[in-house]
């Protein structure tokens, strides 16, 4: 081998490895922002230049960077913005391969592999233009999630993870979490009558907890519906198993909510919304530097809004607000502080409207109904505050503070029935119930996290120590009450609502149920390769309940490990990962009508899926199949739940003409032969949800136009007889919706937005209560105009 040779090899690879030591500045935390000011200079000098500035590596082949040039370079940046502006027209992209650990590749890196003799290669170029018409899609090549235990990009992320952009559900009027939720892939809302509040399930059981960002905003699914989307800017959904980061495993889903940021560069926004059935909303928004200082910036948003939802005469209205500063004492600290705060009333309240005949199959009933009496009615106020305190240590090291503070309070006084209606006189008999809910959740966490090399395998570490406290307290009072209403034939329309204000209280019965819950969590990812990833995490929990109620006072204490194994492999644009986690729910279930049940269960769950890009990374892919089963916990005998197997697919894609979400999910339900439960059901088998979005540009200037598809194959439950020792199969009929929009930007920061929801008129259940049989009902056809304002 000659000398040229050995030095070419020698030359082959420059590793770009900047390690910053206590010396020296400290670093910027991953994915926030800081000053990059980079020269116009080779391709090699401006990737080590901002390698030093945000303090990570990158590796890059010098035949790559050589003969290329960056342009200058001066701007506010997270590390990935600044790698995409200096890579920019380069034909050079890079892979995020660890937290801070990024390697540069070539944009057609197969163009000049050799091709087998049966490979066939199909390359085209679409046009170079921006969407600026329609809400950016997150790059889950950028975007980062937390779902596993440590930080990693969506797509690298062993699980099936659902980024939504609230942005994109704003033009058709779409304000709610539980509106937005019902759009979401796997996702299905059911009802409790007692309280009307929506609850969401995903394979096959309750979605929960809710985050916001990733400390316990609510414990259970009473309130949470309701909550306003105008405080957030994404929703991160992990579907399947949880309980890494989470300190409790539910076999089902989690919902993280990522408040909106506030920032330097001052921005102010604000909306009126008007319709047949949204009597008013408003909101504003505004963001910049506080009293003129570049280290402290704030952001404020306020909604107001009163509206009818499908009951005929219900009248709900809601007052929120949002308050973030953001102080950055110096350029290895941060600290932030925000409050969330929710008021919610509403009156003559009728969410849950008849109802799921025994022997009716075939029922397609109508779309407004309301029968409870004008006094049922409810209020609630949803609050969550919390601190954040960031200090970067030396080298690649940074540790972090959250404190955090939930709380909801709900009162409802709503009807308890006696059955169904009477199918010849359609008269329905019923009591009174007086419901009160308190919950609160304070959490305190302290985050070590940090990247290193391991063997030379970039490595990825989390460390968290957390102690959460929880309180779950209801009072529900039987009303010393009974009265009769009539509903009218064919439209079940009440002719008797003007029913006398249940006073007396016949009896009352009290749950207070308090646990702690202290955990440590290890976490860590390596790059075995540029293209293979493992990742793992352990959490430890030490668990205390404490029950005081009418029917039971029990106290209870329990440790148990949560596991989580996870492989994703690079496949060209694809990635391919596998993961297995093994969990433990300790509580299993949730505080309804004094019902908690303290019965520990472990599920063990698999799930592999393929993630890929394609039309230059302009279109995302997902495929995914699961499963998962009950494992007894500590060789006790629990309830049985069925176990759980399924697959979804999921696509998007965004250019200048068009915009499109697509999903379909798929489940399978088995139950245990040893099932203890006298009540089952079956949740719908099959989900589809569709968003398609395009710029009319042709027909008006800056026009846009949308359409939303939501859709459920049929349901089977096995419902309550009331009179009868064996429950009722019933049957709920397919049902879908088509929710539309038309948008115009008229300049100078005007936009009008036409928004009509359930535009063919279509007869469907917003949920369904599967403990009493009854159903509610979604909104008949119904039309909203909003006027925005940008200054």
């Amino acid at each position: 081998m000659t000398s040229e040779c050995i030095c070419g090899i020698s030359r082959a690879v420059l590793l770009l490895n900047v390690v910053l030591t206590a010396a020296y500045a400290s670093p910027s935390q991953h994915g926030v922002q800081q000053q990059y000011t980079i020269a116009a200079a080779e391709m090699a000098e401006c990737l080590n230049e901002l390698a030093r500035t945000g303090s990570v590596f990158v590796a890059a082949d010098s035949r790559l960077t050589a003969g290329k040039y960056c342009q200058q370079l001066s701007e506010l940046l997270t590390p990935e913005q600044a790698l995409s502006r200096v890579l920019a027209d380069s034909g050079l992209h890079y892979q995020q391969i660890g937290e801070r650990h990024f390697v540069i590749k070539p944009l057609a890196v197969l163009s000049a592999a050799a091709k087998s003799p049966t490979e066939i290669v199909v390359s085209f170029s679409l046009p170079e233009l921006q969407a600026t018409a329609l809400a950016a899609q997150p790059d889950w090549q950028q975007t980062t999630s937390q779902s596993s235990g440590i930080r990693q990009t969506v797509k690298q992320t062993p699980q099936t993870i659902s980024m939504l952009n609230t942005a994109a559900f704003q033009p058709f009027n779409q304000t709610d979490l539980g509106e937005v939720l019902r759009s979401s892939a796997g996702i299905y809302s059911t009802a409790n009558s007692f309280t009307g509040n929506r609850e969401f399930r995903s394979r096959g059981q309750l979605l929960n907890p809710f985050m916001i960002d990733n400390q316990p905003f609510a414990d259970a699914n009473f309130a949470v519906s309701d909550l306003d989307i105008v405080y957030f800017d994404l929703l991160e959904i992990n579907r399947g198993t949880n309980g890494i980061v989470q300190d409790n495993g539910i076999n089902s889903a989690s919902v993280n909510l990522r408040p909106k940021q506030a920032d330097k560069t001052v921005a102010r926004q604000g909306s009126m919304s008007l319709g047949d059935l949204l009597k008013y909303r408003i909101s504003a928004d505004i963001t910049g530097a506080v009293l003129n200082r570049q280290d402290l910036s704030g952001r404020a948003v306020v909604v107001a809004q009163r509206q009818q939802d499908a009951a005929d005469y219900s009248d709900n209205s809601r007052y929120g607000a949002l308050a973030r500063l953001s102080w950055q004492p110096g350029a290895a600290s941060q600290i932030e502080l925000y409050h969330i705060a929710q008021t919610d009333r509403q009156q003559q309240r009728s969410k849950i409207r008849p109802l799921l005949y025994a022997d009716l199959t075939n029922y397609d009933g109508p779309l407004s109904t309301n029968f409870w009496p004008v006094w049922a009615g409810a209020e609630q106020n949803m609050s969550f505050s919390r601190l954040i305190v960031r200090q970067h240590l030396a080298s690649q090291w940074q540790s972090s503070l959250h404190i955090s503070r939930a709380s909801q309070q709900q009162t409802a006084l709503v009807p308890d029935v006696f059955g169904y209606p009477d199918r010849q006189t359609l008269s329905l008999s019923f009591g009174a119930l007086d419901n009160s809910f308190e919950f609160a959740a304070d959490k305190v966490a302290l985050t070590l996290d940090g990247s290193t090399l391991l063997a030379d395998f970039p490595l990825d570490v989390s460390i968290t120590a957390s102690r959460a406290w929880h309180q779950n307290y209801q009072q529900l009072q039987l009303m010393d009450y009974q009265a009769t209403t009539v509903l009218q034939p064919h439209s079940f329309t009440a002719l008797n609502r003007n029913q006398a204000r249940p006073t007396a209280v016949a009896d009352s019965f009290v749950n207070d149920s308090h646990y702690q819950i202290s955990g440590l969590k290890l976490a860590g990812r390596i790059a075995l390769t540029d293209s293979t990833l493992l990742s793992a995490s352990l959490r430890r929990n030490h668990s205390r309940y404490n029950n005081k109620g009418s029917f039971a006072t029990d106290t209870e204490r329990t440790q148990y490990t949560n596991l989580y194994f996870g492989l994703s492999q690079a496949i060209g644009t694809a990635q391919w990962y596998v993961s297995y986690a093994n969990t433990v729910d300790f509580r299993q279930g949730y505080l309804s009508m004094l019902d908690l049940v303290v019965s520990p269960v472990r599920f063990a769950s698999w799930e592999t899926g393929i993630k890929a890009d394609f039309w230059q990374q302009r279109g995302q892919f997902t495929v995914s199949a699961y499963r998962s089963e009950q494992r007894n916990y500590a060789q006790l005998v629990a309830e049985s739940f069925p176990a759980q197997s399924g697959w979804e697919v999921a696509l998007a894609y965004q250019s200048h003409w068009l915009q499109l979400d697509a999903s379909y999910s798929r489940s399978f339900s088995a139950a245990s032969p040893d099932t203890v439960a006298q009540r089952q059901f079956q949740f719908p088998d099959s989900l589809y949800r569709l968003m398609l979005s395009t710029p009319l540009d042709k027909l008006i200037a800056g026009s846009t136009l949308g359409i939303a598809v939501e859709g459920e194959t049929r349901q089977h439950y096995q419902l309550p007889a009331f009179s009868r020792r064996q429950p009722v199969a019933v049957s709920q009929p397919a049902s879908w919706r088509l929710n539309s929009y038309y948008r115009v930007t008229a300049g100078n920061g005007r936009v009008f937005t036409l928004s009509i929801k359930n535009l063919l008129d279509k007869a469907y259940f917003d949920g369904v209560d599967i403990n009493r049989g009854w159903a509610a009902y979604g909104a008949p056809r119904h039309f909203s105009l909003t006027f925005e304002q940008q200054f």
